[in-house]
């Protein structure tokens, strides 16, 4: 089964996290994987991408038979592509963060959602994520998502997304910035209690990109 959704802009995330272009992102193809007998017996343990929704389809699916090859089975679920950060650095701060096990939280602009007419992640939620150059570095899955007001977040879940002091105060400011600058691009003015897509996450599969 395949479904489509469209990824918005957010910080951290991703997804929310893409990053390349300054122009909306595209289709991203969702694909629900049907569990096969060894995933049945064995344990399982913000890019965007800007392309047609053939193109993210045959990504999607072409990146699940590579992973497949090299050993990395996928537990049932819904499968999307997604990456960190809106530059190359930022991108490989975020996922080293990830892969530190630092980072456990990622969140995005519920507005963004409505306004690319998109369907929001949810629990269970797989995601390839991608570097900067668009490798695989890491699976991860989505284990709980809540909608929050902005001023609403709470200082446990600052410091899950892992990102400079660990504060709530770094987070405020750093967060305020992004999303007044994601309110303007789709025509909104950001207020404190803007709603948030609030997501936390665990690993899967961390992966060695190839040189």
């Amino acid at each position: 089964m395949t479904n489509v959704l469209h990824r918005p802009s957010s910080i951290g995330l991703r997804s929310a996290s893409f990053g390349q272009s300054t122009a909306p992102p595209e289709s991203l193809t969702i694909l629900r994987l049907v569990p096969s007998d060894s995933e049945k017996t064995a344990p399982h343990g913000w890019l965007q991408l800007y392309r047609t929704r053939d193109q993210m389809k045959l990504t999607v699916e072409h990146l699940i038979r590579e992973l497949s090859a090299h050993g990395v089975s996928l537990p049932t679920g819904d499968v999307r592509i997604g990456s960190f950060g809106d530059s190359e650095e930022q991108s490989a701060s975020l996922i080293a963060l990830i892969v530190a096990g630092t980072k456990r939280g990622t969140c995005s602009l519920l507005w963004s959602w409505h306004y690319e007419s998109a369907v929001i992640p949810k629990v269970g939620d797989i995601e390839i994520v991608l570097d900067w150059h668009e490798r695989p570095v890491l699976v991860r899955r989505t284990i709980n998502l809540e909608i929050v007001p902005f001023d609403r977040i709470t200082a446990s879940f600052a410091a899950s997304e892992g990102e400079g002091d660990l504060s709530l105060q770094y987070w405020q400011a750093e967060h305020w910035r992004f999303f007044t600058e994601e309110c303007r691009r789709i025509g909104r003015v950001a207020d404190q209690s803007m709603p948030l897509v609030c997501e936390s996450f665990e690993v899967l599969h961390v992966l060695a990109p190839a040189d």
